[in-house]
């Protein structure tokens, strides 16, 4: 609802009501977006006073020149891309844009242009190979909630029927430079409480989620997780790791330390455990065998306190120039 005007969503139309009679939509007040053939409509955001409509394949802007919708002015925004899926787009709050999924990405629409936001999490749309990767078959089932400057995208990486078994965390505090992370997590349902501006999600095992307070309903708290974004630390040449170095606030449990690194088609892992406890500076040294153009570090413990990841660094041995 916009105003006092409600809209709806029928196959390929857009339709909306009588100014001030919500029971009202007289078949004038219907819109059937595209060139040559009508679009199916994915889904409509309100972003200031307008209604912006997203198809498959394009975005479309609603907007009143007169006192009501009835006299206004239908358009095609300039995008490269449509919505991948019905629920895959949401409105940060203080008007600075919608976020959605498209099959190339997410993308930010500020009002006036359509730009990708995902370029430091690109492997997730175009390598199938990485852990995480957002499969574009099942992305119609994808479910997307913002909350203040946060987005939360609901996603499935596995082929074949099933729940969405990926949760991204998008931190918009500077929509130029936004920071990502990838949590596994069986997720069947999730919206936004706007009376608290919570997030609530509900999950396989049939527990109801709080994801700002980190509590389920059964009063169990939420083990904590983070992905780094993966680093490049060369272009033509493989780099031999040393160390990985973490600055952390460690809680005294076990903490998982998984080091991966990409290069020339080639996938290494090293894992490790800690049960460093308070904020210490800790050094993991890698295996010879840990090479690559790109690496990433995901840090997670079975401690479900509140705890922090203030910095990651590598060290290395050598470039290896190889064929």
């Amino acid at each position: 609802m916009l105003g006092a005007t409600c809209f709806f969503i029928s196959g390929s139309e857009l339709g909306f009501t009588a100014p001030g009679n919500p029971e009202h939509c007289p078949l004038s007040n219907r819109l059937k977006p595209g060139k040559d053939t009508s679009e199916t409509i994915q889904t409509w955001l309100g972003f200031d006073r307008d209604c912006i409509m997203y198809t498959k394949n394009a975005l479309y802007r609603l907007s009143t020149i007169g006192q009501s919708f009835e006299d206004s002015r239908f358009e095609e925004v300039e995008s490269p891309v449509g919505l991948a899926g019905e629920w895959a787009a949401a409105a940060l709050d203080g008007q600075q844009g919608h976020i959605f999924l498209a099959k190339s990405g997410l993308y930010l629409f500020d009002g006036t242009r359509v730009n990708e936001v995902s370029d430091p999490i690109e492997p997730l749309f175009t390598d199938s190979s990485v852990a995480g990767y957002i499969r574009p078959e099942h992305m119609g089932q994808a479910v997307m909630v913002t909350s203040r400057d946060r987005m939360l995208l609901a996603y499935r990486t596995t082929s074949g029927a099933g729940d969405n078994d990926r949760l991204l965390w998008g931190d918009f505090q500077d929509p130029a430079n936004p920071a990502f992370t990838v949590i596994p997590w069986e997720i069947t349902s999730m919206w936004r409480e706007k009376a608290d501006n919570y997030v609530m999600a509900g999950d396989s095992g049939g527990y109801l989620w709080v994801l700002d307070q980190g509590y389920t309903n059964d009063g169990a708290v939420i083990a904590w997780a983070v992905t780094t974004k993966e680093f490049r630390f060369s272009q033509q040449t493989m780099t031999l790791f040393d160390e990985v170095i973490l600055d952390a606030d460690f809680a005294g449990a076990t903490t998982a330390v998984v080091v991966t690194t990409r290069g020339r088609g080639s996938i290494k892992t090293a894992t490790y455990s800690s049960t460093a406890s308070g904020r210490q500076r800790l050094a993991f040294k890698l295996p010879v065998y840990v090479k690559g153009e790109t690496a990433q570090v995901a840090v997670s413990s079975s401690h479900a306190g509140k705890r922090s990841l203030y910095e990651v660094g590598f060290t290395s041995a050598a470039f290896k120039d190889e064929p």
